[in-house]
This record gives structure tokens, C-alpha cells and sequence, in this order.
């Protein structure tokens, strides 16, 4: 099992990065990828990789079994 190999920085911004990084693949599928933020800027620590595996699955996940012309929202949100 890897360790986290944390870093603090804007988890929103880097959320909204990988998700803009799937807006020609969602576009060439014929589908509406957006991305929301309750706050505009959330400063924690995170794993990157982890983040980025995490999301990527999601993101593509969501691509390939969203119906042609169908919208996929992301939102985040500070919750507690």
C-alpha cells in the first residue's frame, strides 16, 4: 500500500484543472461537461495522484455512460 504523499494547495482549482483537462474528450462524445464551486478557493492538503486517479476515473466514467447530448456536473462544496 503507497503512502499519501500529501501537499497543500487549492483543491478546488486543481479539481476545476482536471476537469477542463476532460472538456475535449466529454465534446468529441457529444457531451456537456461543466464544472461549479460553491467557494472559490479551499486550501487543504492532498495526494495529487491520488486526486487525479480519483477524479480521471470519475470523469470517464461518467463520459462513456452519460447519453449522447447529456450534461455531467461537477460541483464541489465545503460540507461541515
Amino acid at each position: 500500500m503507497l503512502q499519501p504523499n500529501y501537499v497543500q494547495g487549492d483543491i478546488i482549482l486543481f479539481v476545476r484543472y482536471l476537469t477542463e483537462s476532460y472538456q475535449s474528450f466529454a465534446m468529441n462524445q457529444q457531451k456537456n461537461l461543466s464544472f461549479f464551486s460553491v467557494e472559490e478557493q479551499l486550501v487543504m492538503d492532498y495526494d495529487p495522484e491520488k486526486m487525479e486517479s480519483i477524479v480521471g476515473n470519475l470523469l470517464s466514467n461518467a463520459i462513456k455512460f452519460t447519453p449522447q447530448y447529456g450534461k455531467i456536473k461537477v460541483r464541489m462544496e465545503q460540507v461541515g
